[in-house]
């Protein structure tokens, strides 16, 4: 691949890896615009950023940027995919897939740091995901012997199991529930919590079209 390629294949993705942070359920009014701008700067960067390899710290300023705006842990998880999928090969282009994985799963563990949980299941959940996006990452900077990167993703990675950890302790289990028949949410509310008023928590963790209807099996809170 020649170097004008090469370059272009780099941008290419980068852009569209940049634009995973406008598209999937980010941040409205103010903090979007916020946002719009700080995408558009950094594609405006590209090519320079590339040419003099000074893109690392401005892409660092760009997940910093989405995290101020209020951009989700699954936004940022998205773009980890994407980058995690894309067929680019040239030597920039694995470079900037390398850089947007570590750059979203950092944010992504920034964010879900700030998230409340209800449940222990969404905290196991969220802790396995991590987990295996952790090795996957560690394995890739073994391979190129990034030692220093190892090293701070080792740490970040050690926080985060740490303060999920902690969260999970007070939170109640999910388990599974089974009524003959249908029921209102009001109904199934007071004979699973002798508590009607807990019924919009089980609609909404059943994610029921109505809570006249709840399913006749599903998932509450174990307490």
């Amino acid at each position: 691949m020649t170097a004008i390629r090469d370059l272009a294949e780099a941008i290419d993705l980068a852009v569209v890896l940049s634009d995973e942070l406008l598209v999937r359920g980010g941040p409205r009014g103010q903090p979007a615009s916020d946002l719009r701008r700080a995408v558009a700067r950094f594609q405006a960067s590209l090519e320079a950023g590339f040419r003099q390899q000074t893109l690392g710290p401005t892409l660092a300023g760009l997940f910093d940027a989405a995290l101020a705006a209020g951009v989700p842990a699954t936004s940022f998880r998205a773009v980890r995919v994407a980058a995690t999928e894309s067929l680019a090969n040239g030597t920039l282009a694995i470079w900037t897939r390398r850089s947007f994985r570590r750059q979203a799963l950092i944010a992504e563990a920034r964010r879900l740091a700030g998230v409340t949980f209800t449940d222990r299941d969404a905290v196991d959940a969220a802790r396995s995901g991590l987990i295996t996006a952790f090795d996957e990452l560690l394995d890739d900077a073994s391979q190129v012997q990034e030692f220093g990167v190892m090293r701070a993703l080792t740490a970040l990675f050690t926080a985060v199991q740490r303060h999920l950890s902690q969260t999970a302790l007070p939170l109640p289990r999910l388990v599974d529930y089974a009524t003959p028949a249908s029921l209102p949410a009001l109904v199934l509310a007071h004979r699973l919590y002798a508590d009607a008023s807990r019924h919009d928590e089980l609609a909404r963790g059943n994610r029921v079209q109505h809570p006249l209807f709840m399913p006749t099996s599903g998932r509450a809170l174990a307490a």
